[in-house]
């Protein structure tokens, strides 16, 4: 079952930081699928299931931006 959540997030500032979000968000296994909008500050993932919104923190901050939270 494919589950879809929004990741909101701060500091992005341009292509290059959605981007580098998107690969970091993209190494969470159960990841099928990413989008990154800098205009909505948000990333749009599919994943194989539901996934904690913990781990969606751990790789936000370790990317360097800040995790807002996921719905």
């Amino acid at each position: 079952m494919s589950v879809t959540q929004v990741v909101k997030i701060e500091g992005m500032m341009c292509q290059g930081c959605a981007h580098h979000i998107e690969e970091a968000l993209k190494r969470i296994p159960g990841v099928n699928e990413v989008k990154v909008s800098l205009e909505r500050k948000e990333a749009v993932v599919k994943a194989k299931g539901n996934i904690a919104p913990e781990t969606y923190r751990k790789a936000v901050e370790e990317a360097g931006y800040t995790f807002i939270e996921a719905k």
